[in-house]
């Protein structure tokens, strides 16, 4: 079948590992992992607000 030939001195393999290591990188520098991976866990609590009525300072 003809079609799309690599050149026999190019590295698919090779080239797709640097385009993941590239990309690592970024997220690495870029993003909180260990925020990112907590969620993996299950969301956050949400927050919880509470008033109350009376005086300031009592």
């Amino acid at each position: 079948r003809s079609g799309f030939e690599v050149a026999g001195d190019i590295s698919v393999t090779a080239r797709r590992d640097g385009q993941l290591d590239l990309m690592a990188d970024a997220l690495t520098d870029h993003v909180d992992l260990d925020a990112l991976l907590g969620l993996l866990d299950g969301v956050p609590a949400r927050p919880v607000i509470g008033t109350s009525l009376g005086s300031v300072g009592t």
